[in-house]
């Protein structure tokens, strides 16, 4: 979630810091949602973790909000990880000092830490145990895997999702050797 929003619980009520016009609330409400209050419910974020919380604490799903200190969806965005922590879902939220709403600085200003979050998201449980044909031993096959697709390239074979096929991945697999517990 980068500058997440909306998170009101009424699309139509401006959130604290907000500069929407009501024109256009209303243009956004009747596009995305058909001015159904029930169906916005439905999909809105504190809705979803309220309804689902264990679901997504029980599939490790990961969450992290993103926001720049000078975006206006500050104060609703601390209260939805106040939510989260509520509701005892791990999640990360992090501040970038001078970034407005605007994700694609949000996304630039992360760097690095925004890819390591989506490599690890995205990450197979077999993948982060070395095993990369998930057939439940890390072995000679994979060992096989790392060097046939040594050098530069993402795929199952990074490990560590550093952008090159390398000695730190194969490090992985003979640390990781054996049966995948």
């Amino acid at each position: 979630m980068l500058g997440a929003g909306p998170l009101q619980l009424d699309f139509l009520e401006e959130p604290i810091g907000g500069s929407t016009s009501e024109q256009l609330r209303l243009a956004i409400y009747e596009a995305v949602w058909g001015s159904d209050p029930l169906y916005y419910l439905s999909q809105n974020p504190r809705t979803i973790v309220t309804d689902r919380a264990e679901a997504v604490i029980a599939a490790q799903t990961r969450v992290r909000q993103g926001i720049g200190s000078l975006d206006t969806l500050v104060p609703m965005n601390q209260e939805f990880s106040a939510l989260l922590k509520t509701l005892g879902i791990p999640h990360g939220y992090t501040v970038l000092p001078g970034i407005g709403h605007n994700a694609g600085a949000v996304l630039n200003t992360l760097g690095q830490a925004n890819w390591d979050f989506y490599n690890a998201a995205l990450a197979t449980p077999c993948r982060r145990a070395a095993d990369v044909n998930c057939d439940g031993v890390v072995n000679g096959v994979d060992l096989a895997a790392l060097l046939a697709n040594w050098g530069p390239g993402y795929g199952p074979e990074d490990l560590d999702g550093d952008g090159s096929v390398g000695g730190s991945d194969i490090a992985q697999v003979l640390s990781n050797w054996g049966p995948v517990p």
